[in-house]
């Protein structure tokens, strides 16, 4: 059975203070009685420091692009205490998105062992879904609040380390926890991009050979000998697509499933020697660059399969595609196609064994059909965030000049 291939964006939050850098700084760490209350406007948050923080700036080059995380913060001798905020491109409005998200930045700390999990619960923030965890880095105690609000990632940590006197640990901790519940969000200015969703209609319909979806303003022609599937294999079909798409097969500590994805699988057909069309669509939290996703397919099919015909880019229909050909261990060749349409990553996944049937489904592409569409505001965005922002990409990795957190 064909697989649909699932692109993941990384966002992961690593923590790599040291001990050392708390004790070496020599900053007068006696507590005053009177809090300044800071308040960023470019931030949009208030919150109460024991006095003037630092501002830093980290420059890093992320999946969607380049981006900045902010953040105020003071390194004392005893005590770091931060806040930091990173914009996402788009909205995220999801429950189920957001805790991926804190699972994420959660998983990302614990991955290389270095750092130990304590403990972690949800928490609330003016109805806004939060994360608390709790952590231990070598003889550090780290507490982190996370929210997301809107396309806005907030970050809140403070750091002491063990062994420290019973009543100094007794301050830290009430500062921590004043310095936790002054944090107040002002107001956050609109997203760049709302999310991508899936349509509760493609408008797909069948008539001969021919297969529509008014939606994507898309039509093409199945390969000759091959039939429709039938409604009860199209459920089969979206059921795996979702459990594929929900699934995450690494677990804690490894390398995590990094986006929910809906996927929808609008038709297909298949031929007596069961070489197999689908034709299916997908939506992440946010806009996705076509290069960048076709990079990805290729680095998760060649974990598992051979790469028969190396990803390259081709026209059908007037629209650019990337195009991908494998071999699975069990003999399945596959060829896999996929390009941006209504801000969703339109696939189309031939799987196949007969070298004849191939021959098929390549004449098939030719009398594919795509309608020009309305520019509407996600492509206009679309087209805005790949005119700069895609240089230098590392893997999904970032570079960071001078960060606590990184993304």
């Amino acid at each position: 059975m064909s697989k649909i291939i699932k692109f993941l964006l990384s966002f992961t939050l690593l923590f790599v203070l040291t001990n050392q850098a708390i004790s070496q700084k020599k900053v007068n760490t006696v507590q005053r009685n009177t809090w300044i209350d800071f308040v960023s406007d470019e931030g949009s948050y208030k919150v109460k420091f024991p006095f003037k923080p630092k501002r830093t700036v980290s420059n890093i080059d992320a999946a969607f692009g380049k981006s900045d995380i902010i953040q105020q913060r003071i390194l004392a001798k005893e005590y770091l205490m931060l806040v930091g905020f990173l914009d996402f491109p788009s909205e995220i409005n999801d429950q189920e998105e957001i805790r991926l998200r804190y699972d994420n930045s959660i998983n990302g700390v614990t991955a290389s062992g270095k750092n130990r999990l304590i403990s972690e619960k949800d928490i609330d923030l003016n109805g806004y879904l939060g994360r608390e965890a709790v952590m231990q880095s070598g003889n550090l105690n780290v507490v982190n609040r996370l929210y997301i609000i809107k396309q806005r990632f907030y970050m809140l940590q403070f750091v002491m380390p063990q062994g420290l006197p019973k009543t100094r640990q007794i301050a830290l901790q009430n500062m921590r926890e004043k310095f936790f519940d002054s944090f107040e969000v002002t107001n956050i200015p609109d997203a760049k991009f709302k999310p991508a969703v899936l349509p509760a209609d493609f408008g797909v319909s069948t008539s001969g050979d021919i297969l529509k979806s008014s939606y994507l303003g898309f039509s093409m022609r199945m390969p000759e000998g091959f039939g429709f599937f039938s409604e009860e294999a199209l459920g089969i079909l979206r059921e795996i697509a979702e459990n594929e798409a929900q699934g995450d097969e690494s677990g804690r500590g490894g390398n995590v499933k990094l986006s929910l994805k809906k996927t929808a699988v609008l038709g297909g057909a298949i031929n007596e020697n069961m070489s197999s069309v689908i034709i299916a669509a997908e939506a992440s939290f946010a806009l996705i660059e076509l290069d960048l996703a076709a990079k990805e397919i290729r680095k998760t099919r060649a974990k598992n399969d051979k790469i028969t015909k190396d990803l390259f880019k081709t026209k059908i229909g007037g629209v650019e595609f990337y195009r991908l050909e494998t071999l699975d261990k069990d003999g399945n060749k596959q060829v896999f196609l996929c390009t941006l349409r209504e801000a969703l990553l339109f696939q189309i996944v031939f799987t196949y064994k007969n070298d004849a049937d191939l021959k098929l489904f390549d004449e098939s592409l030719k009398t594919i059909k795509l309608e020009e569409r309305k520019t509407d505001e996600a492509k206009n965005n679309l087209e805005k965030l790949t005119e700069n922002a895609f240089s230098g990409l590392t893997n999904l990795g970032v570079k960071v000049e001078e960060s606590i957190l990184l993304y």
